[in-house]
């Protein structure tokens, strides 16, 4: 047997050096091996482990690698870990869960090593090993191209075309103009011009509403009508400006919140209940007005609307009033049928106008009897006042003229004597002609004689005369 210690020494080896053993299983006889017939075995050294060395001898009793601290086989599940103190290798059993990554997509592969938290508000907290992920209220935040800058909480309308990126390009919105509206989501941060955040729903917080008028807690805000930064309030717009309210504030103040709910919608209208129309005020502001009562109509003062009766004398002036053809105007008593081309216009100056045919049915057609009282001298008849007129003659009369004479017209004038006394109607009218071109001769007192003139042209009227009436 060889004695170790009387060979020299050899710095490098290589793989076909010989190595001197005392082999336990042939009564220690002194055997020579190459470096390389090691497993795993080279001149650099011992590399790896083959997967064809036992970690135990073929008895199974006793471990091929002897570890100090360590024997045995351990149990099922178990692995080799560091013991509590920190100094020594033992079998021991994983506690706490473990986490399976499984392949999802491109970006979380069973390769992963670790989880990232990510996105406003999310937060997550490590204690004693026990992880807490704290993900906030539900809310709907979008990337957006800023058209201008904006501070926090600045209301946003799409100004123009997606950017390459299919960012919304969103701008300012202003409750005055159409094309600046509807609001789509608030400013989530201040931002100058180009890539920012916008919150379309969810709570907005760390907002300064000091700035905000009438933002008391629970108050709706709406859009203003500056068209400029700071461009909400809980003023609600009147007139004809755009109505949209986007968020319920839920604490006021420099460091406030907001509940923000942007749906791209501006409208603003009451409920109707059964029953009801909308009536406009001054403002704009639409509110409701019940049904009137049966046999009402709606009627106006100039500044407000309400239910009336019609009287049964109704002047309409200056208004037009136009109706189809067969159609039934009624009221109260009587009915008014249009057969025909109808009932066209209504004004002041041209009165009634019906074209072809004018049929009263169970009635009748008649006008007020204007009464000029007692005259003489030069007087002008008006025929404006009515087609039927009386007067009493208190002296010779000169009818200088008659006004207003329309052609087709049928007018009547009913001259009374006085109980004593007879005068004569001196002169006519140049437009006025009898028969053979001779005036009538008035009877004496106390008749009264009646005068037809029917319109030729609204310069010629013709004349005839029935006389001696008694009364």
């Amino acid at each position: 047997m060889a004695i170790i210690y009387t060979y020299p020494n050899k710095v490098t080896p290589n793989d076909d050096d010989l190595l001197i053993i005392s082999d336990s299983q042939d009564s220690n006889k002194t055997k020579k091996i190459k470096i390389s017939d090691l497993p795993g075995g080279s001149a650099a050294g011992v590399a790896s482990l083959s997967t064809a060395l036992p970690l135990l001898d073929t008895g199974g009793s006793t471990p091929a690698i002897s570890i100090s601290g360590l024997s045995g086989y351990g149990t099922s599940g178990q692995v080799m870990q560091m013991n509590s103190s920190g100094n020594a290798l033992e079998w021991g059993t994983i506690t706490g869960a473990q986490l399976a990554i499984e392949n999802e997509g491109s970006q979380l592969t069973s390769a992963a090593t670790k989880i990232n938290f990510t996105g406003v508000g999310v937060t997550a907290t490590n204690s004693s090993g026990d992880v807490t992920v704290n993900i906030p209220d539900a809310f709907v935040i979008e990337d957006v191209q800023l058209a201008s800058a904006v501070s926090k909480g600045d209301a946003l309308y799409i100004s123009g075309p997606a950017h390459g990126s299919g960012r919304p390009t969103v701008d300012i919105a202003d409750a005055t103009n159409f094309t600046k509206m509807p609001v789509v989501g608030l400013a989530l941060a201040d931002y100058s011009a180009g890539q920012g955040k916008m919150i379309v729903t969810g709570i907005l917080d760390d907002v300064n509403l000091n700035s905000v008028p009438f933002a008391t807690n629970g108050a709706i805000l709406y859009i203003d009508t500056s068209g400029t930064t700071g461009n909400i309030t809980g003023t609600k717009p009147t007139g004809t400006a755009l109505i949209q309210n986007v968020a319920i504030v839920t604490k006021s103040g420099a460091n406030g919140a907001l509940q923000v709910s942007c749906i791209g919608r501006t409208n603003d209208l009451p409920n109707v209940p059964e029953g009801s129309i909308f009536i406009g005020d001054i403002n704009g502001v639409a509110s409701n007005l019940g049904i009137g009562a049966n046999a009402t109509v709606l009627t106006s003062n100039g500044s407000t609307a309400a239910w009336s009766t019609l009287p049964s004398d109704t002047n309409i002036a200056n208004t037009e009033l136009i109706l189809g053809a067969n159609r039934t105007l009624s009221q109260s008593n009587y009915t008014l049928t249009f057969t025909g081309s109808e009932l066209t216009s209504f004004d002041s100056t041209a009165g009634v106008k019906v074209e072809k045919n004018l049929q009263i049915a169970d009635g009748q057609a008649y006008v007020d009897i204007e009464d000029l009282g007692s005259i003489s001298g030069n007087q002008i008849i008006a025929l404006n006042s009515g087609n039927v007129q009386k007067l009493t003659l208190s002296g010779p009369l000169n009818i200088t003229d008659f006004t207003n004479v329309k052609p087709g017209g049928t007018y009547i004038l009913m001259i009374q004597q006085p109980s004593s006394g007879s005068y004569s109607v001196t002169n006519w009218s140049p437009k006025v002609k009898f028969p053979g071109g001779s005036a009538p001769t008035l009877s004496s007192s106390g008749a009264v004689d009646v005068i037809t003139l029917v319109a030729y042209s609204s310069t010629v009227m013709l004349g005839a005369s029935s006389l001696n009436y008694t009364v």
